[in-house]
């Protein structure tokens, strides 16, 4: 793909959950095989007025979004938290914590895995603060969430991410679960 246009009403063809997305995605890099095994390499998208991604991707299993496996090296990876809700509705269920609250999203390593189960290592940057990780994160559908790994950050406001006024802007560097 070099400058190439896509519609959502296009990839709705083979993802029909996409079907009311009605934006158009700009496109370049290499990418070769099939909708249900899809490999992208030196690969740039644009989604959106605010979502970018930059890097290598492999995905499997489309068109069933629950049980597609993604393998993606992230060289930039940012998006909003209005972008993301756009294709990933599930997230708005999510209010404790308050993801809407991070804003923005700019993320530079690696995630592997599945939409609601998933390992991510490398920085993330958001409106309320850098964090490098190293988690496993789990979003089960009717479920609360879960995570366990590794998180460090000079500054972070966890009050405003977990919706608490006793709790501010943190230095962490350790492990967590929960």
């Amino acid at each position: 793909f070099i400058n190439s246009s896509i519609s959502s009403a296009d990839i709705a063809f083979f993802a029909p959950e996409l079907k009311d997305l009605d934006k158009t995605l700009r496109v370049n890099g290499y990418v070769s095989g099939t909708v249900a095994n899809i490999q992208a390499k030196k690969f740039n998208l644009q989604y959106g007025n605010d979502t970018r991604l930059d890097g290598d991707i492999r995905i499997t299993g489309l068109p069933d979004i629950e049980k597609t496996f993604i393998d993606f090296q992230s060289n930039d990876f940012r998006t909003t938290y209005k972008d993301a809700v756009s294709f990933v509705p599930a997230i708005k269920d999510i209010t404790n914590p308050s993801i809407s609250e991070l804003g923005y999203l700019r993320f530079k390593g690696k995630y592997t895995g599945f939409i609601r189960n998933f390992t991510a290592y490398g920085t993330l940057e958001t409106a309320l603060g850098t964090v490098t990780t190293d988690i496993k994160m789990k979003l089960p559908e009717n479920k609360s969430p879960s995570y366990s790994g590794k998180v460090e950050t000079a500054s972070f406001n966890l009050g405003k991410f977990l919706g608490r006024t006793d709790i501010g802007v943190i230095a962490f560097n350790g492990d967590l679960s929960g």
